[in-house]
Parts: C-alpha cells; structure tokens; sequence
C-alpha cells in the first residue's frame, strides 16, 4: 500500500488498541486516519495476551469502559464485523484480608454503576470453584459478565472495520520519529517516507515509551515480563471453569479451547 503524504490522523501501532482507535475514530469520521505498524496487526502484547476482560476495577471509568467493551464484544458482528472469539466464563479476583476493606469499596462503586459484582467469602470461593485450594483466609469479586475474547480475531475484526470506514492501515512500516515545531506535532517519520499529520496517537503498548520519548515526551514506563503457558484440565473439573485472578499468588488463569487452561 502507498504511503500517504498526509493525514489527519496517525495511529502508531497495530495492536488491539491501535486498531480500535483508527476503528472509532474513522467511524466517527475524523478524516484521513492512518494506522501505522512496524511488523503485523497483533504482533506485540496484544498477539500474546490471554484477552480477559472484566468488569471488577477500582476506577469508575475503567469500569464504564469496560463494560462498554463487553457489550460490543458480545455483538461484535453487528457492531464492528467478524467474530471475535468472545466467550463469558465468570471471573473471581482474590485478594488477602488486607484487600479486604478496599473491595468492598470498589464493589459498593460498581453496584451503584449498575454492574452485577458481588463479594464472596471463602466458603462461597469453595462452591463456585470447588477446584481452587483454599487454604487460607481469602475473599474474592465475583464476576459473572467476565469472559475472554481472542486478541487476534478482535484485532482483525477492528482493522477491517476500520478500513470499510476509510482508514488505511499500513504493516512492516516503523516510526522512526516524531516531527514537533513550535511545540505541535506535524508528522511522522517512518522507515517508507513521511506522513504529515496535527494528531499522533500513542499505542505502541509496551514501546508507548520509545515513541512518547520521540515527541520529546518523557514517561516511566517499564515494561513487564508475564510468563504464559497451558495445562490440560482434570477430567473431573467441569468446563469451561472460571476465570480467576489470584492477587496472593500474583497469577491468572482462564479457560482455552480444547480442555485447557491458559495460566
């Protein structure tokens, strides 16, 4: 695909985010938006995550969006185009006595937002997920709306929408830099030319700090390692279980096709 001399908008990386962004924003007819990725849709973060999207947050932004978000995961087809792989399993967030009081708070926020989060004890973990331990003091947020989507399907699907709706989006194709004059962006320098442009948006995900530090934007961003593997699921645990997020053993886990657990 040619590069474009100019755009009104660029959109630095092709992961879940990105693709979203150009999506939105060419629906909502911003102009010319151009998505900019160095290697292929989904290559990064987004390619490996394990797509879990819940309700349970302790901001009520978070929360409205991300109930947003399982809304059009669960007419994707209707709302973007394609299927995204989205299935709801129900997640528990555990946390320590500790963490305790600052549930309680984040669960009476969600309740008051209309969102069905619930706090269970111990004894209701053991009924909800019979095949977790729990051998010591504990309490969790229920979830029942919580599920996953597939991060490449949900990827493809925004950037063909984003295209049905004028985008263009351009693979194997590296910002290199960030042109500011006079304290204003006005274009991008990448490994095929440049696109002149007013509007950079960030989300380059784990690189987010490389490119923020182009336009002279200093951040303190570190990216993390996760380690991710699967195991097969006990022929006498039930599937799909539960998703769970486990803060006192500081792992997560769901559901995978085939009778697996991504973990």
């Amino acid at each position: 695909m040619t590069l474009p001399q100019t755009a009104d908008a660029v959109v630095i990386g092709g992961g879940i985010i990105g693709t979203s962004i150009a999506f939105q924003l060419a629906r909502m007819g911003a102009g010319k938006v151009v998505l900019v990725e160095r290697k292929h849709l989904a290559a990064g973060a987004t390619g490996l995550s394990c797509g879990l999207v819940r309700q349970y947050a302790g901001h009520a932004l978070d929360a409205r969006l991300i109930a947003r978000s399982i809304e059009t995961l669960q007419h994707f087809d209707d709302t973007v185009g394609g299927d995204c792989g989205w299935m709801r399993t129900g997640l528990l967030y555990l946390v320590a006595p500790a963490g305790l009081e600052s549930m309680v708070a984040n669960i009476t926020m969600l309740k008051e937002l209309g969102l069905k989060v619930s706090l269970v004890t111990p004894d209701e973990i053991r009924r909800l997920a019979p095949y977790l331990e729990v051998d010591e003091p504990m309490y969790g947020a229920y979830d029942p709306a919580a599920g996953y989507a597939d991060p490449y399907s949900t990827t493809m699907g925004l950037a063909d929408g984003a295209r049905r709706y004028g985008s263009q989006v351009l693979q194997d194709t590296e910002v290199t830099g960030i042109r500011v004059e006079y304290g204003c962006v006005t274009g991008v320098h990448t490994s095929r030319g440049e696109i002149a442009t007013p509007t950079v948006v960030n989300a380059a995900g784990p690189w987010g700090g490389v490119v923020a530090a182009m336009a002279g934007v200093a951040t303190d961003m570190v990216p993390e390692l996760h380690q991710v593997g699967t195991v097969e699921v006990p022929p006498e645990v039930a599937w799909p279980h539960l998703s769970v997020i486990d803060t006192l053993r500081y792992t997560y886990f769901r559901p995978e096709t085939g009778r697996l657990t991504l973990i």
